[in-house]
């Protein structure tokens, strides 16, 4: 195996492992909420902060899913004038539109990393869990970077076709 091939495999293996990452948090959020509803329900009390938990794992599920939607063609997508486009123009417009998406999955992700850097040097908590926040941030964090790995990949695949098809 070549490389490149190992590259573009590991590529491909990380958004599926963090949403299956994400298909845990899902489940375990599920499990909670519900308990917390019917505890709620039937002894009037609460056993967590449902705010903060819900907000903390809905975090955790999108961005660590973020990858893996990108690689499934799960965005949304406006495709009504790339549609109409003549196949060769539209495989260079897709590498230049995923060039862009580069670009912005790399701003997207500094942001994240500067927000996360701010919360760990203030050692801000949530407020009824009273634990840090940052970890949280830092799998946002994971995600972003994965999404970018997948963007990056779509980027060799889309030129190795390119140089494929012009040789």
């Amino acid at each position: 195996m070549s490389v490149v091939s190992r590259i573009l495999k590991f590529f491909t293996s990380t958004p599926v492992v963090l949403r299956n990452i994400a298909l845990v948090v899902l489940t375990f959020i599920t499990v909670i909420l519900f308990l917390e509803s019917a505890i709620r329900t039937l002894f009037g009390y609460s056993i967590v902060p449902t705010n903060e938990v819900g907000g903390a794992a809905l975090v955790l599920i999108v961005f660590l899913s973020l990858a893996w939607l990108y690689q499934m063609g799960g965005h949304l997508t406006v495709s009504v004038v790339v549609d109409r486009i003549p196949n060769k123009p539209r495989r260079y417009l897709d590498l230049f539109l995923s060039f862009l998406s580069l670009f912005f999955v790399s701003f997207a992700t500094y942001t994240w990393v500067t927000m996360m850097s701010a919360t760990y040097e203030s050692g801000r908590r949530f407020y009824l869990l009273h634990i840090v926040e940052w970890p949280f941030q830092l799998m946002a964090v994971i995600g972003w970077v994965a999404l970018g790995l997948a963007v990056l990949n779509d980027i060799v695949k889309r030129l190795m076709q390119l140089l494929g098809k012009s040789r």
